[in-house]
């Protein structure tokens, strides 16, 4: 799965969306441009400027939600958030 945070720019076109989770045959994706860090790898927005590529290890039944427990395998955002006073490594296995 992916999280993907929107800007204050994007107030309206993800509140639209908000709108449009309980409506089948919809393609909430339409307003964004989707890419993935390699072909099978997990759909992202590129006009956010936050995105967490994670992996999900397990997912909790709440009753009207589901809870996903997941690791965050990867990280992208917008060059002018980078100010090099943090860096992520990467941990093996």
């Amino acid at each position: 799965m992916s999280v993907c945070l929107p800007s204050v720019d994007q107030v309206e076109v993800t509140d639209w969306l908000r709108a449009q989770v309980c409506h089948r045959g919809i393609d909430k994706a339409a307003p964004f441009t989707v890419f993935r860090r390699v072909a099978r790898s997990r759909a992202m927005i590129a006009e956010c400027p936050l995105c967490l590529e994670c992996r999900v290890h397990q997912t909790v039944d709440l009753g009207s939600h589901e809870l996903f427990i997941a690791d965050i395998v990867g990280t992208w955002t917008e060059e002018r958030f980078l100010t090099g006073r943090w860096q992520a490594r990467r941990r093996e296995g």
